[in-house]
């Protein structure tokens, strides 16, 4: 009986020493004096394991190198500025809030007033200076994209199909979600493949990435680049995107591609729009 539970436990403990190299080897992630190893680029969601970590006490995780077609012509569902789809890649990794931040962490309330709420009712500006504050910044839209889909460009954060509990949006009846938002992380079922939380509805979130000029006149459109003005975040003649979609969104609004049709003037401030904040990997 002695021998039985000793091995057994070694068993185990082998099991978990084999699980916890195979994560070290998976990630490729070494800390050292000089910071972080480079990471090896993903292929396929599911050869990334989530890693999490805090950053001035807020969870961000780790969206690894890689590659994904941007962009959507699914099938009744894309929309005229989601195409031509195209590919983008990242040669280094990024971080990114593992959930929208919150009235706590921004310090004060929207028109939903609990702490663990997303801040809404936020213009650009303001989700722009609270994320350079913590030392952040916002993402990108194809950042943003990227760690909402994945190298296998799912049309939803969790898959191909629509899942009505994995989302707050305003079809999933029984949950009364088209009312109001829902505390971060409501839904663990809906997470990215990088665990990142509520990338699908309950607000729509603020990207760095301007949409047009401030007419509609000149869109930004597809293949996404970063050097034709779009990125300059001084431009005040610009509207700017948000995705992802809120809690008064279809289904079809939720999902990774999508962005608000002809985006927001950076001062407008709504109670269906949030933010989540990026950063590079040192």
């Amino acid at each position: 009986m002695t021998y039985s539970i000793k091995f057994w436990r070694l068993v185990v403990i082998g099991i978990l020493g084999f699980v916890f190299l195979m994560t070290l080897l998976q990630i490729g992630v070494v800390w050292a004096v000089g910071g972080l190893e480079p990471l090896a680029p993903v292929h396929h969601n599911d050869e990334w394991r989530p890693i999490s970590d805090f950053y001035r006490g807020v969870e961000m995780v780790i969206v690894p190198p890689g590659c994904f077609m941007m962009g959507s012509t699914a099938e009744g569902l894309s929309e005229f500025d989601e195409v031509p789809v195209h590919e983008q890649c990242f040669d280094k990794p990024f971080l990114i809030d593992r959930y929208e931040v919150t009235n706590e962490q921004y310090g004060s309330v929207g028109k939903f007033n609990r702490d663990t709420r997303p801040r809404e009712t936020v213009t650009w500006y303001e989700a722009l200076a609270h994320c350079r504050q913590r030392g952040t910044r916002l993402p990108t839209g194809r950042e943003w994209e990227y760690a909402a889909r994945g190298p296998d460009a799912l049309l939803y954060p969790w898959g191909n199909a629509f899942e009505i509990d994995y989302a707050v949006f305003d079809a999933g009846l029984e949950h009364r979600d088209g009312q109001e938002t829902w505390d971060v992380g409501s839904f663990p079922e809906g997470a990215s493949w990088v665990s990142a939380m509520d990338m699908s509805g309950n607000v729509w979130e603020w990207v760095s990435t301007a949409y047009s000029d401030d007419t509609l006149t000149s869109l930004f459109t597809y293949p996404y680049t970063a050097d034709d003005g779009r990125e300059d975040l001084e431009r005040r003649d610009v509207r700017r995107s948000a995705r992802g979609g809120s809690f008064a969104s279809t289904y079809n609004n939720v999902r990774g591609a999508s962005r608000l049709r002809l985006g927001l003037y950076p001062s407008s401030a709504f109670d269906h729009l949030g933010f989540r904040c990026a950063r590079d990997m040192e």
